[in-house]
């Protein structure tokens, strides 16, 4: 029989939970804003059953900034409560009713309400926002990675998790957009890198469709399509999960998708060879893919003009 509260405190403290933020100059950061805590937790917990419990957590005019930083992220909100009033587990309430952020003038905002997380779980939720992955190194000090790009969202869910069970998709609101545009990656890991010059991901409750997705690994290009079906029973309930793609390239270097680290380790490990061990494919899981390359190396093998299908399902790979 435990009850907690603080009724105010600094944002800092909260901050210095995430490791990330806390690793790097933490004693130095400036930050603003407010944190307010309290709830309770009552009655006994084993393996059969849990207690009852309130959280309650707020966050007011959040910010912080890197010393020798120009950029900051600011007006942080937080108004999160996660309940459960007799210890059933598929009585617990995630209620979170504000997320919001301005991130190096990008604002970010989140909602999002999951009841009967056990039997049926009924979920409603907003995400939108864009993230501008170039002012990463004007928010935090990396010295190990370069990053940009511009990711956009704008995705909205709201029904119970029976509806997509019985198909009855009309009762069942998944929709939104997630674009991506000139994403860039490379540390010291994966010098090689790689490039998402454009992609773009539409969302409706049977399946999330990849409209166009062109990128570089390296020096060599691809182009996907194709769709993702029943994703949303596949992660509450493990349910059986689609998927229909399109691969196309013109040079693909094997190699490049392969990194430094990768290669030193099996450099390392060529006197002391592990057994192999089988790879078990899921049996729900029922995935296609067709390729196009005009020319594939891997290593010193040359293939030109290459074809060929790849299907996943009933725990099998067939070629």
């Amino acid at each position: 029989d435990l009850s907690f509260e603080a009724k105010k405190t600094t944002f800092k403290q909260v901050l210095s939970l995430i490791p990330a933020i806390y690793k790097a100059n933490f004693k130095d950061i400036k930050t603003e804003g407010d944190l307010a805590l309290h709830g309770f937790v009552k009655g006994v917990y084993n393996e059969n059953k849990l207690p009852a419990f309130d959280v309650n957590i707020k966050v007011q005019n959040g910010m912080f900034q890197y010393p020798d930083l120009p950029a900051k992220v600011e007006n942080i909100a937080l108004d999160l409560r996660v309940e459960n009033t007799d210890g059933i587990e598929d009585h617990t309430v995630v209620d979170l009713k504000k997320f919001h952020m301005d991130m190096a003038g990008h604002p970010f905002d989140m909602t999002l309400l999951v009841k009967t997380p056990v039997s049926d779980p009924d979920i409603k939720g907003h995400i939108k926002g864009k993230i501008d992955l170039g002012k990463i190194k004007d928010l935090m000090p990396s010295e190990e990675m370069k990053i940009s790009g511009i990711i956009t969202t704008d995705v909205v869910l709201n029904g119970k998790m029976s509806a997509l069970e019985n198909e009855k998709y009309d009762q069942f609101q998944a929709l939104g957009n997630i674009t991506v545009k000139s994403l860039t990656y490379m540390d010291a890991d994966y010098p090689q890198g790689f490039t998402i010059h454009s992609a773009k991901a539409s969302l409706s409750p049977q399946y999330i469709k990849v409209d166009e997705l062109k990128a570089n690994i390296g020096s060599s290009d691809m182009s996907i399509q194709g769709k993702i079906e029943n994703f949303l029973a596949y992660y509450f309930n493990e349910e059986l999960l689609k998927g229909n793609f399109i691969l196309s390239s013109n040079y693909l270097f094997l190699n490049d998708l392969m990194s430094t680290e990768m290669n030193e380790t099996e450099e390392s490990n060529t006197e002391d060879t592990p057994e192999m061990t089988m790879v078990e494919i899921p049996k729900n899981i029922d995935f296609s893919l067709n390729t196009s390359i005009k020319t594939l190396l891997y290593d010193q093998i040359e293939m030109k003009n290459l074809s060929g299908g790849l299907i996943l399902k009933d725990g099998l790979a067939r070629m």
